[in-house]
């Protein structure tokens, strides 16, 4: 007398819409295997039925158990934020700004001052932008994601406000989307994210990321897990297609904190 035995499996996808978020959760139940006797043997194709049910039980319990949920923010409604100070090289703010207000986000200019900041245009200084909130005023729970615009002035000024540094630091630590363009990665290298990460820049601050440890790449957007960099204003649509997609995507909670 041989043995056939059977296995059940079931699974409930759920999908709940609250606000801008989606959650799905599969779960999975299945029955050990139970014997059960028969006067006659199983066929061939049986068998086969009964190993691909118990290795599909046996994978969706190890998806369970490792990752349960992925909560997604569409564009038309994410809050983004971007941080500045006087001296941020104009387009690298404003194209973004308007950009991501087109696609529906509701952005953010953010400032270690309060009023307005005042872009860098090339060569002189041009546009005044107005502050929407200061740094003292927000925390990195408010926001789906972070734009740090570049400019010589700007990041170098910043990166010297330790309360700036520790918001980014803190922002790159909670997985969710984090940009610098141009000159603004000395902001990731001074919050000490870029080491062990793909990243670019303007041309110019190459070795600065390579000194941090940093694997510094001469491409227009350089995407590492959420971390997201390009290098001059010329890269601007592909740098802000990218914000886009990162949004929509979620958190990376693959991404090992600094």
């Amino acid at each position: 007398m041989d043995g056939t035995f059977a296995v059940t499996c079931r699974s409930v996808i759920k999908c709940n819409v609250l606000q801008s978020s989606c959650f799905v959760s599969i779960r999975v139940f299945g029955s050990k295997p139970e014997t059960r006797h028969h006067d006659r043997h199983p066929s061939a194709l049986e068998g086969v039925r009964a190993a691909r049910w118990i290795r599909f039980v046996s994978a969706c319990s190890a998806a369970g158990r490792n990752k349960t949920e992925q909560i997604m923010t569409r564009i038309s409604n994410a809050k983004i934020a971007i941080l500045a100070t006087d001296g941020f090289e104009e387009v690298e703010l404003t194209e973004p700004l308007g950009k991501l207000q087109a696609a529906g986000a509701d952005v953010h200019v953010i400032s270690n001052k309060s009023g307005t900041i005042r872009g860098w245009d090339q060569d002189h200084w041009n546009r005044e932008i107005k502050v929407d909130k200061q740094l003292s005023e927000i925390r990195v729970t408010d926001y789906d994601a972070l734009v740090l615009p570049g400019g010589q002035i700007n990041p170098d000024v910043l990166r010297a406000d330790p309360k700036v540094v520790s918001f980014v630091r803190e922002f790159f630590n909670s997985k969710k989307p984090l940009a610098a363009i141009c000159h603004a990665p000395w902001l990731l290298i001074e919050a000490d994210v870029v080491r062990g990460r793909d990243v670019t820049s303007y041309k110019s601050i190459r070795t600065d990321i390579v000194n941090a440890g940093g694997n510094w790449l001469d491409q227009e957007v350089v995407c590492h897990e959420a971390l997201i960099t390009s290098r001059n204003p010329g890269d601007l649509p592909a740098f802000i297609d990218k914000i886009i997609e990162e949004v929509e995507e979620g958190r990376h909670q693959d991404r090992k904190v600094a």
